[in-house]
């Protein structure tokens, strides 16, 4: 099992990003705290004034059904209503885009104004690779949801080198753009060994942040988003590995 991320060195001083100590972390519900309080805390003061700026864009990359629409679910139920809009989900015929913007505090102190981020996931089956494309335009940061089971490493494989392919499409640098790996579906066996998942990722000259996750659960789910909203704030990596020294949770 992981652990919470509740350590500065795990969170990266987003304390803004930091689960509601009273929510069990295997769960994500309400832990001793009062009634009705079963939901993301993001500590910090709220600035004054209109919001300027673009919002950064953040998409949730992978194979069908790897935890993908969970993840922005499980954050979208949790962050308190003050900081999230709503949950919009474009369907088109036979696809599903899903996006929501929410305001964490205080993620960047010195910038003096809140920092609004738009979170998107498209689907993953690979009939829909002009949608993927589409959203990646103006990407700021990507996750990419791996799904850990054994017998999804090769759909895994291929939705990572389309990744690539596409963020390459769009004329960014895939070697600076922000990325983290989450490791999901650590509860359904037969796993992939994860030294075979670092084999398979070294190989394919990743060497970006991975994250162990149970998105059904909520585990990971935070500091997957604490993890790629540093990096989007950072802005573009200089170099290819420039976050291989960051330590990952055990599973």
């Amino acid at each position: 099992m992981m652990s919470t991320g509740s350590s500065t060195t795990a969170w990266g001083g987003f304390s803004a990003l930091r689960p509601d100590p009273r929510m069990t972390p295997s769960t994500g519900t309400p832990g001793s705290g009062p009634p009705g309080d079963g939901v993301a805390t993001m500590p910090g003061r709220i600035f004054p004034g209109r919001i300027t700026g673009t919002p950064l864009k953040l998409v949730y990359w992978g194979p069908g059904l790897s935890g993908k629409t969970t993840n922005l679910k499980w954050l979208h139920a949790r962050l308190r209503p003050e900081l999230r809009g709503r949950l919009i989900t474009l369907d088109t015929p036979g696809e599903r885009t899903i996006y929501f913007d929410c305001l964490p505090l205080d993620l960047d102190p010195g910038r003096g104004a809140p920092i609004r981020l738009r979170l998107y996931t498209v689907p993953g089956q690979p009939r829909f690779r002009v949608t993927r494309r589409l959203v990646l335009h103006g990407v700021d940061g990507l996750v990419f949801v791996w799904d850990s089971r054994l017998r999804r490493l090769r759909e895994n494989v291929g939705s990572f080198l389309e990744a690539r392919e596409a963020v390459e499409a769009c004329g960014r640098d895939w070697e600076r753009l922000p990325r983290v790996i989450q490791l999901n579906k650590q509860d359904l066996a037969p796993l992939t060994p994860r030294a075979d998942i670092d084999a398979v990722l070294d190989r394919l000259g990743e060497c970006g942040p991975r994250l162990a996750s149970v998105a059904a659960d909520g585990v990971g789910v935070l500091e997957t988003l604490a993890a790629i909203a540093r990096g989007a704030v950072r802005g573009p990596r200089t170099d290819s590995c420039s976050w291989s020294a960051r330590p990952t949770p055990e599973v």
